[in-house]
């Protein structure tokens, strides 16, 4: 073999150096047991519809969470987090993009997409990116473990991560939605299938929100077997929330909403154990949070969830736990759900894409007890700046006016400090305050808002979808209906008009007895669309182009199963100038008519074989 030369072997000698160094370091650590650096692992559990007052760790007089206590106590706790909407379906896109204004990502219920006019033709603004990508981009493998039904496959929200998990379809159950103990059990499947993994798990569980059912833990709150309570359903909902709760049908509606968190933070105790012996808990980071909080009829009227923006609603839970990258603490200034996005790649120290700019802050700096220079904390339609908080009835447009003196805007105005409960609107007490949060609101949201409207596209809409009661434009208005459509449903001596109610989740139109024709319109995107009738009894449709009007037939209306509604095609239509113009008819010998929202397919989607379907089906309902 050829010798090399003196300067060549100082050169190879160089080259090598770095290398040989390296390996030296490498060997010298095996020999001293040094273990290999800790995969990065993220875990974030959602609870729908759980309320942060009810958990023992934030004060509840009740032990409803010990095993969260115990966790929460390890890290951090967010004594004033509040979510960004007061449902699943707008809350969770805000803290999924951390965004305050920003379109659904999935459908409105199981059984149709359900949306406003608005959203249908806007987008994700070019500065958003979703949490999973953040840390996809990172190199972390990401999924997704749900008992919710809207989080369905194919949803953009589900499509969002490398891997998803579908319970709800997986495993249907009476209850509706997969329970806790099994949730969690395939939860740890997965976790120790990828211990070995950099991963990103978003985990939503569903027996925080309704149905609440009169188990052992309900029994153990309550003290005894409940007497006979003729205003709960089995599920727990409430007939006829426009009364207040007697002491002995109050206490056992929380009785079953604490129950079912109890039931909740036991199985999270196998999970917590489970992710602590497999590391997580001290190299990784697990959070803990909810949507939404929950209305229990503290106010008539205020049942489950949606607007507006009351505490019981607005307050949820956020525990972050990682003992090398979280120091324990209790934090009292604002956050929210807009936060969770940046905090955990900020607290795991992946970075944010180029260009993408969240709406929350990156709380990490803030963990060590410095506090954040946060003058307000906010929804789509409400604020709240110090101790007061406001929030706003009307269109986005109206409120976002300079030219409108905020003394114009409506909404309502409470003072947290002295009035911690919200039963003291200071709306017209207290005008300078209401203005200075009006003018706050704009300056700060307004540039927010204008971003997410100059997502509109002119392309037709794309995906199916459908428009509610909230989105009808009438020549006259019906009767304005009660909130629980049992009532009215039962009511015979409410007939003779149609009824409706335009607001989450009783929504519907009825018609009772002899009540005529209905003309009504619906602001649709322009295009060919096959339309449908989510709803139950019989009603006539005349639709544009038509020169009969279509008979549409479903099962009859059942007061205590009002939600379930059935589909009922009537048939191809052309909408031009964004209107769609329709006139229901229904006469003295028609069942009671009740619909929940009315459907449009555009024409790309239109399977034909389902069109024929539908209109044999008709012709069989008109005798032929």
């Amino acid at each position: 073999m050829r010798d090399l030369s003196a300067q060549a072997r100082g050169a190879a000698q160089a080259r090598r150096g770095p290398l040989l160094a390296a390996l030296i370091a490498l060997a010298g650590a095996c020999s001293q047991g040094a273990e290999a650096p800790r995969p990065r692992q993220v875990v974030v559990v959602l609870l729908d519809a759980a309320r942060s007052d009810r958990f023992s760790c934030y004060g509840h007089e009740r032990e409803t969470t010990p095993e969260l206590d115990a966790l929460a106590a390890q890290g951090a706790v967010f004594l004033r987090h509040y979510t960004q909407g007061v449902n699943t379906r707008s809350s969770l896109p805000c803290l999924f993009y951390s965004r305050y204004f920003t379109v659904p990502i999935f459908p409105f219920s199981s059984e149709f997409e359900l949306t406003y006019p608005e959203d249908l033709l806007r987008g994700i603004d070019d500065e958003a990116v979703s949490l999973p990508e953040v840390f996809r981009r990172a190199g972390f493998h990401t999924a997704g473990i749900s008992a919710h039904s809207w989080t369905r496959s194919d949803t953009p929200f589900a499509r969002e991560f490398d891997e998803w998990h579908d319970l709800s379809n997986e495993l249907p159950t009476p209850t509706g939605f997969p329970r806790v103990d099994v949730v969690v059990e395939r939860v740890v499947e997965w976790v120790r299938a990828h211990r070995a993994e950099d991963y990103l798990l978003y985990v939503h569980v569903m027996d925080t929100h309704f149905p609440h059912f009169f188990e052992e833990d309900a029994r153990a709150f309550l003290g005894r077997d409940p007497p006979p309570l003729d205003r709960f359903r089995p599920d727990g909902t409430v007939i006829d929330i426009t009364r207040p709760l007697s002491p002995e049908e109050d206490a056992y509606l929380n009785a079953l909403y604490d129950g079912s968190l109890r039931k909740t933070d036991r199985a999270l105790g196998r999970l917590i154990d489970e992710l602590d012996q497999l590391g997580v808990l001290e190299d990784g980071l697990l959070a803990v949070t909810a949507d939404h909080g929950e209305y229990l009829l503290e106010k008539p009227g205020l049942f489950e969830h949606g607007p507006p923006w009351h505490e019981e609603v607005a307050r949820t839970p956020f525990l972050l736990v990682g003992r090398r990258r979280v120091p324990p603490g209790r934090h009292d200034y604002l956050t929210g759900a807009i936060d969770i996005l940046p905090t955990l790649a900020g607290v795991m120290g992946v970075p944010l894409p180029e260009g993408k700019h969240p709406d929350g802050l990156d709380l990490a700096p803030f963990l060590g007890g410095a506090r954040p220079e946060r003058a307000f904390i906010a929804i789509d339609g409400g604020i709240l700046a110090g101790t007061h908080k406001a929030f706003f009835t009307g269109a986005a447009k109206a409120l976002f006016d300079e030219t409108r003196a905020p003394s114009r805007i409506q909404g309502e105005l409470y003072n947290l400090a002295s009035d911690p409960e919200e039963r003291q609107d200071l709306r017209y007490d207290v005008p300078r305050r209401w203005a200075t949060l009006v003018e706050l609101y704009r300056k700060e949201l307004g540039p927010l808002h204008e971003r997410y409207a100059r997502t509109k596209s002119d392309k037709a809409h794309q995906t199916a979808f459908a428009l509610a009661p909230w989105s009808f434009q009438y020549e006259v208005e019906p009767t304005p209906g009660p909130a629980d459509p049992e009532a009215l449903l039962r009511d015979d001596t409410l007939t003779g008009s149609w009824f409706d109610n335009p607001h989450w989740p009783y929504l519907y139109l009825v018609a009772k007895g002899a009540v005529g024709s209905l003309p009504l319109a619906l602001p649709v995107p322009d295009g060919t669309y096959l339309i449908d009738l989510h709803m139950k009894g019989t009603v006539r449709v005349r639709v544009p182009g038509a020169d009969e009007p279509v008979e549409a037939v479903a099962g009859p209306v059942n007061p205590t199963n009002w939600k379930m509604s059935e589909t009922v095609s009537i048939g191809r239509v052309v909408v031009r100038e964004s209107r769609l113009s329709i006139v229901l008819e229904h006469g003295a010998d028609d069942p009671t008519f009740y619909l929940r929202s009315i459907g449009f397919t555009p024409e790309h989607l239109i399977d034909t074989s389902d069109e024929e379907r539908a209109r044999v089906e008709r012709l069989k309902q008109l005798g032929y």
